[in-house]
């Protein structure tokens, strides 16, 4: 079974083309949240999902 990382990291990737899915990436973004807050000194690749997450939060 795919992890929460991997689900999470696709469903930000589609997420403004799938709306049906609104309801758990709202769940994912509050995730996200509380994700980036317990992990300030993570990889490289939460980085580049940091910043994906910033540009759909922003929206």
């Amino acid at each position: 079974m795919r992890d929460e990382y991997e689900l999470l990291k696709d469903m930000l990737y589609c997420s403004n083309h799938c709306r049906k899915y609104k309801d758990e990436i709202d769940g994912c973004r509050n995730w996200l949240r509380e994700y980036v807050k317990k992990n300030k000194d993570a990889s490289a690749e939460l980085s580049s999902i940091r910043k994906i997450a910033a540009e759909m939060l922003d929206k």
